[in-house]
């Protein structure tokens, strides 16, 4: 909306898994309408926002080539095997010839998601609750089949095999609970580990 808002006239490519399109869709056609509206009486002129985005549904094992970069997907558990969640959730694959990320998001631990980040140099992935925090039947759960926790992200990383762990997305923690977090991290994964922080910017 704020690329339309201020003239955009190039297409937006957008791919994502599967429910990717009706959503944007739904932004504008329902969600968005009456700014559309608004703009248009202003501008009429003013091309739909729909018009400037080309979306795609996209699967596990999707790929797309492009100059001096790869990007290939792979599906992971964010809450599939729990049987309750009926969404599809992907890892991303960048790869140039310098480097290759894996940018996995909210994932729980899965040998396919550790065989999808072989022979990469970085993997982001979340990392919401540290060891101690998993007292509840519910953060147990959560940490096996929705969203992995400090006692297995290190394991990921060193079965992957990356030598660069990024985490973000973090629960709210005191101090100490965020050091608890780094120590069962590095009692697993002996490569670079990152805390991602808001306007952390790398180079890769």
């Amino acid at each position: 909306m704020s690329a339309w808002h201020n003239g955009r006239q190039k297409p937006i490519q957008i791919y994502g898994p599967k429910g990717t399109e009706a959503l944007i869709t739904s932004l504008f056609t329902t969600i968005f309408v009456h700014d559309i509206r608004f703009a248009q009486f202003i501008n009429p002129e003013e091309p739909h926002p729909l018009e400037l985005i080309r979306v795609k549904d996209i699967a596990s094992g999707w790929q797309l080539e492009l100059e001096n970069l790869k990007l290939s997907t792979a599906a992971i558990n964010h809450g599939n095997s729990l049987g309750i969640a009926d969404w599809h959730c992907l890892a991303y694959k960048l790869e140039t010839p310098l480097s290759t990320l894996v940018i996995a998001g909210d994932a729980a631990y899965s040998a396919d998601l550790a065989h999808f980040c072989l022979a990469s140099e970085t993997l982001l992935i979340s990392c919401y609750l540290a060891k101690e925090e998993l007292f509840s039947k519910a953060f147990r759960q959560s940490a096996k089949h929705v969203i992995i926790a400090s006692d297995q992200v290190g394991k990921l990383a060193t079965h992957a095999g990356v030598r660069r762990l990024i985490l973000t997305h973090f629960r709210p923690k005191t101090t100490e609970l965020m050091h608890s977090l780094v120590r069962a991290v590095k009692a697993d994964f002996s490569g670079e580990l990152i805390i991602a922080e808001d306007l952390l910017t790398l180079e890769l």
